[in-house]
């Protein structure tokens, strides 16, 4: 009995450990399923939370709208009591995105928490530097944290900082504070790090949109506004001055025209860093406080005026809030003065003048298309004027502008029809009366106007970009002329030729090289051709003037100042140029009968002129009395209808006979002596 009791005990206890371990292996069974479950909980939630964030992130370009959805979501997910955004300032400072989540316990303290963490102290640089997310358990114990002590008194004691990445650069910084002391794991802040990354594709995309936005409106080598953006503008311009018709408005047009020829001597990224100075030195202008917003007395409005880059050496302006007419001009003026200072590439200075085209806002200009156009329009009137750099747009400016488009087409074939002629008007010896040399001009014979005056259409030659087409048929027709007059007449043998060089033709840097191939072409010795160049063309840039006219001066040819009197230049500033002759201005010659004045600068020109070894010659010679005085002045040479209006090169080539027979006659007779 005993020994079956004693066994059935034995058996108890077996059942006993084998129950406990079944319970234990049940428990232990049960905690892992827990666990299993809690995991697959938890990661089920990461995943939604990544899948919500990932959605925005494939679909969306509004990064604030990403915020705004994912910093609730976020902080829901990880309990956290109150979230916010950082943007960068630009300027290596944080700035609130004023999106904000309080939910929770946080609530009760959410009118404090927001003051308190307006100031964003160290948190949103210190996540930044280490682009990555960090969670701060304590606040209370986090001394460099400026922030430690408002939020602690706003009851929030853990943190934690997320970067929103764009590459290596932070777009933002997303921070989240708790009421409890709570650590973050690596697992959250793996899973944060995930939800910045996806933030980032957003920004990424939204900054391409927007740069791609910029692009579509803005000029690539500047950064201004372009045609497009400016047009919008001065649409809304026009609409807002039918709205309130005390509003005035302007618009202006600034050409470089002169970048055209330094582009080819210096190349395009020369003329690149100039365009870039002008719309700074523009911009700058406009936001300056004196010509932005009191002008002539009169108070405007800061930050409404647009600087836009319209072609290739053009910039406009859009002036706005005008009180008066006057002002518009004012502010084109100290604006176009602006880009008149020297402009520095490298070692060399840049000068570039503008010319100004403007036209005012008003009622009959109702199209953004049109008032351009008009501006346009007073533009190329200033280009035909050089003595007014700035012009302000006319109603009939419009007509004219429809005959130059019919007159520059003409044009175009004129030179395949062979309708120029050259005629030569003779430059007489005032000591001898014997003919010393002769001016190329060029004329337009059209079939049906007759002759056309150049001074119709030289200006649209140029503006067209065919005046050094036109300029060289000029000089090779010139050249191989004077080189049969020279082998015909032997009082032709030491001529001149005098050929006028344009603006376009002097800034070709290919200019001495085709000097040199219509010498040898012709077979016209050096000493047989003279260019003539205005006054102000040398002193635009007096450096690389100085520069050609050496190369020029190389070749044997000789140079001679045009119409001088006219400019600003003096002959102590024409000493550095090596220069032969010097024509006195018609201006001046006319009123020498009447005016003692215009008797003393020609007779003081004279005396400079030749003591500094140049010659002189007087243009618009007319009467007899006008030859009296410059002989009495002591100027050697003249030019005028008194001695002969512009001549073809038959009528040219009687006179030579004439002057031949002259001479062989005077030859027979001193013989005879």
């Amino acid at each position: 009995m005993v020994s079956e009791l004693d066994e059935l005990r034995a058996q108890v206890v077996r059942l006993q450990r084998r129950l406990e371990r079944e319970r234990a292996a049940l428990a232990q069974a049960e905690t892992i399923a827990e666990r299993g479950l809690r995991e697959s909980y938890e990661r089920q939630r990461e995943l939604a939370l990544l899948s919500a964030v990932t959605d925005q992130a494939n679909r969306g370009t509004d990064f604030h709208a990403a915020l705004r959805m994912a910093l609730p979501e976020v902080a829901r997910h990880g309990g956290w009591d109150v979230a916010h955004a950082w943007l960068p300032d630009g300027a290596g400072g944080w700035v609130s995105a004023n999106i904000w989540h309080v939910g929770g316990s946080g609530r009760e303290a959410m009118t404090e928490a927001l003051v308190a963490l307006r100031d964003g102290g160290s948190m949103p640089a210190r996540v930044a530097a280490g682009l990555r997310p960090i969670g701060i358990p304590d606040l209370g114990v986090m001394a460099d944290c400026s922030r430690a002590g408002p939020a602690a008194r706003a009851g929030l004691r853990s943190a934690l900082g997320v970067p929103v990445c764009v590459g290596d650069v932070v777009g933002a910084v997303l921070e989240f504070f708790s009421v409890a002391t709570r650590a973050c794991d690596d697992r959250e802040l793996q899973l944060m790090g995930q939800v910045g990354l996806q933030l980032g594709r957003i920004l990424e995309r939204q900054q391409a949109e927007e740069r791609r936005a910029h692009q579509a409106l803005h000029d690539d080598l500047t950064g201004l506004p372009n045609r497009r953006l400016f047009i919008e503008r001065l649409t809304a311009a026009i609409r807002r001055q039918q709205r309130h018709t005390d509003y005035g408005f302007a618009v202006v047009v600034l050409a470089m025209d002169r970048l055209h020829a330094i582009a080819e001597g210096m190349g395009h990224a020369a003329i690149d860093a100039v365009l870039v100075e002008a719309g700074r030195r523009l911009e700058q202008a406009l936001r300056t406080g004196e010509l932005a917003h009191t002008i002539v007395g009169a108070p405007r409005p800061p930050g409404n005026d647009t600087v836009a880059r319209l072609a290739v050496h053009d910039f406009a302006l859009l002036l706005e809030d005008l009180g008066a007419a006057e002002h518009a001009v004012a502010i084109a003026e100290r604006a176009a003065a602006a880009l008149q200072q020297p402009f520095q590439v490298g070692a060399h200075e840049v000068i570039a003048p503008p010319i100004v085209g403007l036209a005012h806002g008003s009622a009959a200009a109702t199209d953004a298309a049109l008032l351009l156009r008009n501006a346009t329009l007073a533009l190329q009137a200033a280009r035909d004027r050089p003595e007014r750099p700035l012009v302000v747009y006319e109603d009939r400016m419009h007509v004219s502008a429809l005959g130059r488009v019919q007159l520059e087409t003409e044009l175009r074939r004129a030179l395949d029809r062979e309708e120029f002629r050259v005629y030569y008007q003779p430059l007489v010896d005032l000591r001898s009366g014997r003919l010393s040399g002769v001016e190329a001009l060029v004329r337009w014979a059209h079939p049906t106007r007759g002759m056309v005056s150049p001074a119709e259409f030289i200006p649209v030659a140029e503006a067209a970009g065919m005046i050094r087409e036109l300029g060289t048929w000029v000089a090779r027709m010139s050249c191989a002329t004077a080189r049969g007059w020279r082998d015909r007449f032997a009082v032709a043998r030491d001529m001149v030729v005098n050929v006028n060089v344009s603006p376009q033709q002097f800034g070709d840097p290919g200019l001495v090289e085709l000097l040199q191939g219509l010498l040898a072409e012709t077979r016209l010795e050096p000493a047989g051709l003279k260019l003539e160049l205005t006054e102000s063309l040398a002193m635009r840039d007096p450096g690389r003037a100085e520069e050609v006219f050496r190369a020029i001066r190389g070749l044997g040819l000789a140079i001679a100042i045009d119409d001088f009197g006219t400019g600003y230049s003096s002959l102590g500033r024409l000493r550095r140029f090596p220069v032969q002759t010097l024509k006195v201005d018609r201006s001046f010659v006319v009123h020498m009968e009447d005016d003692p004045g215009s008797r003393a600068i020609v007779t003081g020109l004279v005396a400079l002129a030749t003591a500094l070894g140049m010659d002189v010659v007087a243009e618009g010679v007319e009467t007899p009395t006008q030859v009296a005085l410059l002989r009495a002045a002591g100027c050697a040479y003249g030019q005028g209808y008194f001695f002969s209006k512009p001549l073809s090169v038959e009528d040219m080539t009687l006179m030579l006979e004439q002057e031949e027979a002259d001479a062989v006659a005077n030859a027979s007779i001193a013989a005879a002596l």
